[in-house]
């Protein structure tokens, strides 16, 4: 399959006069917990040559390569991907987190180095916190529940944690967030969840799980208390050292 996603990103690249930053896998494959029918999903940063940026009409800045139930490949243009690192966007972080890479130019080291000059670290817990909260009402407590769903609010839930605790971008690997901030009495069943999910379908139903939905009302309630009753505030980030960056790109 990697071969398939290079190969479509370097015939993007021709047909669009476009050269890929960064391309890398996304969702349960890097987390760890992909089904026998789970996606690949892949995202990517472009650039494009400087006239695309000089024209009065607003260009394009997502483009949606390929959607199938096979594979799904979406990308961000680079001047869209550095506004949302100015305002410390989370899914840039975990963008830049993800070891599964098919492809990274050698001068994206440059934007890895700046990134960390807009990390607030109360955006991303606020993020976590309130993806797996959502899921859960939505997924979890108004319908019959599946186990993507249960590990996809314990994901959030324990990257949340994470945050707080270490002010960094939690590691993409469930097992690592999982094993430092689940409750050992939990663990035995959190891991029969990924290992049902590894070997079956994603869609899979399965009961609610009263152990598991009581420590997720419990984590939702404290996290919610931590995060509202901490005063710092966001710092005002200057836009010099990112245009500066993308100017080095075109």
């Amino acid at each position: 399959m990697k071969d398939i996603i290079v190969k479509e990103l370097k015939e993007f690249e021709k047909q669009n006069n476009a050269k890929v930053l960064l391309a890398v896998e996304a969702g349960s494959r890097t987390w760890g917990f992909d089904s026998k029918d789970s996606d690949y999903d892949v995202r990517f940063i472009y650039v494009k040559n400087k006239n695309h940026y000089l024209q009065l009409n607003e260009q394009k800045d997502t483009i949606e390569l390929i959607h199938t139930d096979e594979l799904d490949i979406v990308g961000w243009d680079l001047k869209k991907f550095l506004k949302l690192m100015k305002k410390s966007n989370p899914s840039v972080y975990e963008f830049l987190q993800v070891s599964s890479i098919y492809i990274e130019d050698k001068s994206f080291y440059k934007i890895r180095e700046v990134a960390p000059h807009y990390f607030f670290w109360k955006d991303l817990a606020w993020h976590y916190y309130s993806m797996s909260y959502k899921h859960d009402r939505r997924y979890i407590l108004n319908t019959t529940p599946t186990k993507k769903r249960y590990l996809y609010a314990f994901r959030g839930v324990f990257a949340a944690y994470w945050v707080i605790n270490y002010k960094d971008v939690p590691p993409t690997d469930f097992e690592v967030i999982k094993n430092k901030f689940c409750p050992l009495d939990l663990i035995p069943t959190v891991d029969g969840l990924v290992v049902d999910k590894k070997c079956g379908l994603a869609s899979e139903e399965c009961d609610r799980i009263e152990s598991l939905d009581k420590f997720l009302e419990q984590s939702y309630k404290n996290l919610n208390d931590i995060l509202s009753y901490n005063n710092e505030r966001k710092p005002s980030y200057s836009w010099e050292e990112l245009n500066n960056i993308f100017l080095e790109f075109l």
